[in-house]
């Protein structure tokens, strides 16, 4: 099973656009930063996307744009990073520049290297105007999404839908304790009370 979560389809969105904005993803360890990475790069290159080697950095070519790829701002060492952020600032500053980045950091990450050097500050203010919005703020160039902040608790309903379908389930029945398995006992309750689907959905934590 595969969800497609509202932050991903907007990353989409963006990087279709002939003229995209670059990105940076904060978020804590399992929010899920690596993977959007993945999947924005697979999109965009046109191409399957598995190996990020050892460089911390990748950049991939699409008609005039480069897009530099940075899954893990915190793998980079203090210059290199620094470094990074500085090409980020300069491409945000000239509209006409080719260059466009999706960096996923952690937000205590950033903003130290955002702090290093004051050619940065102007880059630090945007992202933390961005950061400390209850909302994502679409500044020119630059979007900025704290994946902690990401709402996931609408897929628990579809998770159900998906579980609870017959033809997910034959390749268990050769088990020998499929009778005591208790996702089947899951399974067998969500499908005898589908009233209480909706309820479990609503309990969930966003």
């Amino acid at each position: 099973m595969r969800l497609t979560t509202k932050v991903e389809s907007v990353l989409h969105g963006y990087f279709a656009r002939p003229d995209p904005p670059s990105v940076i993803l904060t978020g804590n360890a399992g929010d899920g930063k690596t993977y959007l990475c993945r999947q924005i790069a697979t999109a965009f290159s046109g191409r399957p996307f598995h190996d990020w080697g050892s460089s911390g950095e990748h950049t991939l070519l699409r008609d005039r744009l480069s897009l530099h790829v940075v899954k893990d701002l915190s793998e980079l060492g203090e210059a290199q990073g620094a470094a990074v952020l500085q090409r980020l600032a300069d491409a945000v500053a000239r509209p006409s520049d080719n260059d466009r980045f999706l960096i996923a950091a952690n937000e205590g990450r950033l903003r130290y290297l955002l702090r290093q050097s004051a050619a940065l500050d102007a880059l630090y203010d945007q992202v933390d105007a961005q950061l400390r919005a209850e909302a994502t703020v679409d500044l020119p160039g630059l979007v900025v999404i704290n994946l902690t902040q990401a709402t996931t608790s609408s897929f628990v309903a579809e998770a159900l839908r998906w579980i609870t379908q017959p033809a997910h389930w034959g390749a268990c029945q050769p088990c020998p304790i499929l009778e005591r398995c208790p996702g089947v006992f899951q399974r067998g309750a969500a499908e005898r009370r589908p009233d209480r689907q909706p309820r479990t959905a609503t309990v969930q934590p966003a």
